[in-house]
């Protein structure tokens, strides 16, 4: 006798979506006092984990709904557990002679799109050392991964030293670019939400390049240089600070410094600018 008439997924189905529903079709009714979590599961296969579900019974139906989307292109089983201890039916109280297994696989896809750029603009030439990067915000992303290198291969990074995550969609690194080309690439990122050990990534967004200009000498203000005629601007590296005197160290690309009192202290290595006020001001 056969006890269930049809399933969704099936062996000539297509891959499911990570968030649709599972459904059998009994050729009896089913005691609901037997459909528990116990005799009723979903496995990810590759890890052995049980999937929580949420599941519901009408007119000899079952249908089954992950209670969180699962993840895609990848395989699953849903097992429907007969014998003494199984899912039983109305009549006579028989029991499923053995325990059911469908397996399926879910659709392949790019959860995550590519973030589009948006600061700083393709192939520019910048004199500043201190650079936003920025891009649109990715839906569903929870964290972006920035990479700038020198080639764009990305086989030696020239920021991060190690892998960061960056929770808002821009960032202004903290790095002393060299004269010369680089290339910058940012993806979305996120942590599934049951597999906790495991990440989903978009694609990686499209190459941006840029060149860093060589410094200008009417940026660079010696020590000891008089107070300027008209306002200035200056590019900075910190390379120490001083909490106590609140006194910043600036080193202006030669091995002179200057000392610029700060109404507050400010974290060691830090990139910006210094405005200068003229005397005629």
């Amino acid at each position: 006798m056969r006890y269930i008439e049809k399933t969704y997924p099936n062996p000539s189905s297509a891959s499911m979506h990570v968030n649709e529903e599972m459904t059998v079709k009994f050729t009896l009714d089913v005691n609901i006092q037997t459909l528990t979590n116990q005799t009723i599961f979903l496995l990810h296969v590759e890890t052995q984990q049980i999937v929580p579900i949420e599941f519901r019974y009408d007119k000899r139906v079952l249908t089954v709904r992950p209670s969180m989307d699962l993840l895609y292109d990848d395989r699953y089983q849903l097992h429907l557990i007969g014998g003494a201890e199984g899912i039983r039916f109305v009549m006579m109280d028989t029991p499923l002679p053995t325990s059911e297994l469908i397996s399926f696989s879910t659709i392949p896809h790019h959860l995550l799109d590519d973030p589009k750029w948006m600061l700083p603009a393709n192939q520019s030439i910048i004199q500043d050392n201190a650079i936003e990067f920025k891009w649109q915000v990715v839906l569903e992303a929870e964290y972006y991964e920035l990479e700038l290198a020198k080639t764009n291969t990305f086989s030696m990074l020239s920021w991060p030293n190690r892998r960061e995550k960056l929770y808002n969609n821009f960032v202004m690194p903290v790095i002393s670019f060299d004269p010369g080309t680089y290339y910058a690439r940012v993806r979305a990122g996120r942590i599934h939400p049951f597999f906790s050990h495991i990440e989903e990534f978009g694609a990686w967004s499209d190459i941006l390049s840029f060149v860093i200009a060589e410094p200008k000498l009417s940026e660079v203000v010696p020590m000891g240089s008089p107070i300027p005629q008209t306002n200035q601007i200056i590019n900075f590296h910190l390379m120490s600070a001083d909490p106590e005197a609140n006194a910043l160290f600036i080193d202006p690309t030669t091995q002179d410094t200057i000392t610029i009192r700060l109404s507050e202290a400010i974290e060691s290595q830090h990139v910006g600018r210094v405005f200068l006020i003229g005397q005629n001001n």
